[in-house]
């Protein structure tokens, strides 16, 4: 009597969550991710042949990685012990405390799809979006697709955004980047430049002892700013080059009846740095809690957004700073250890900031 009692209860509770259509419009790692996560049945939209192509990113993951999924060790490039700020005539190395991962796009984006593959998500590439009318997706070609729900992971161009009235107000920096073979490279560096532009920063990110990702964002004149910035470096060949638009993070609107936003479609970066990879993976493991238990996805993103938010008060009163600020900033971080500084959680490292001179400096440039 008890064994049909709990049968009869188990089947009761699979009638009352019903199967739906997820549609996910990309496969970069955020969207894959989620995918792979998903209960219900899930399609991925892929608008190239292949996925991880073209290649838009530094490809800089934090440790924070592991906390998401266990990588598989061929789609790391390099790891790295080190990273120095450079501003004038300063400049402060500091050896992490957690080793950041070098990733290979290509290969990370493949692996993260496969995980998805795994979970039974089906891929239809060469499927290139073009709208969305009455849950149905149509695509390009003209071929179109009943769905219950669709995931924008369109990136920083979304055109998921675009259709279903959730582009809303955005802005870009311009990112610039080359892969190059530059002379005295340390593979165990990433060395970021505070002087190279106004309003953001460059950067050398290494690959291995000779190749490196050169690479500069900026909100105006991205151009002029990267040709003054790679005339730094003895570079001895240019292998590839690319360009693209960095999201500025700021809170927005990220769901429309049965449309969400998750990654750079929803502007989720990190200011401070331009890091989409892990915020945006972040929040695409939220989204699928979200839709695998009927939870409301704005009302659960809410701790990921202060994180997003803080980091964007940092980038703006960094954008205020001069040279000669600068320099002043790094005499006074050298008496803080930025090794045990967690960039994913930046609310809980507060603490690590409050010496007298900080203070000051703070006061001064930060609060008003």
């Amino acid at each position: 009597m008890k064994e049909n009692f709990r049968k009869e209860k188990q089947i009761s509770a699979k009638k009352k969550r019903k199967k739906k259509m997820i549609s996910i419009i990309g496969s970069g790692p955020v969207g894959s991710y989620l995918a792979s996560l998903l209960k219900d049945e899930t399609v991925i939209f892929e608008e190239h042949k292949e996925a991880g192509k073209p290649i838009q990113c530094t490809g800089i993951l934090t440790n924070e990685i592991h906390d998401l999924i266990k990588l598989d060790k061929k789609v790391i490039d390099n790891e790295i012990d080190y990273i120095r700020l450079n501003a004038g005539k300063e400049e402060y190395k500091f050896k992490l405390q957690n080793k950041e991962l070098i990733v290979n796009r290509h290969k990370f984006d493949n692996f993260l799809l496969e995980k998805a593959k795994e979970n039974n998500v089906k891929i239809r590439y060469n499927s290139e979006f073009a709208n969305f009318k009455n849950n149905k997706i149509i695509l390009k070609n003209g071929k179109s697709y009943d769905t219950n729900v669709l995931v924008g992971a369109d990136g920083y161009k979304s055109l998921v955004a675009k259709k279903t009235g959730l582009w809303q107000n955005r802005e870009f920096w311009k990112g610039i980047q080359i892969r190059a073979e530059i002379k005295n490279l340390d593979k165990n560096v990433y060395d970021v430049y505070f002087d190279s532009c106004p309003d953001f920063f460059g950067w050398v990110v290494p690959e291995n002892e000779k190749i490196a990702r050169i690479g500069l964002g900026s909100f105006d004149n991205a151009g002029y700013y990267f040709n003054n910035f790679i005339k730094r470096f003895e570079i001895k060949k240019i292998i590839s080059s690319e360009s693209g638009l960095i999201p500025i993070w700021k809170k927005i609107k990220l769901k429309k009846d049965n449309v969400y936003l998750v990654g750079d479609a929803g502007l989720q970066l990190k200011n401070i740095s331009g890091g989409g990879i892990i915020p945006g993976m972040k929040a695409a493991k939220i989204l699928a809690n979200c839709l695998n238990n009927g939870k409301n996805y704005e009302k659960e993103i809410r701790g990921l957004n202060r994180e997003l938010m803080f980091s964007d008060f940092i980038r703006k009163k960094l954008n205020k700073l001069n040279i000669e600020r600068y320099e002043e900033l790094l005499r006074l971080m050298k008496k803080v250890d930025l090794g045990k500084y967690n960039r994913d959680k930046p609310l809980n490292n507060l603490g690590m900031f409050m010496k007298p001179g900080l203070i000051k400096f703070g006061i001064k440039n930060f609060l008003f």
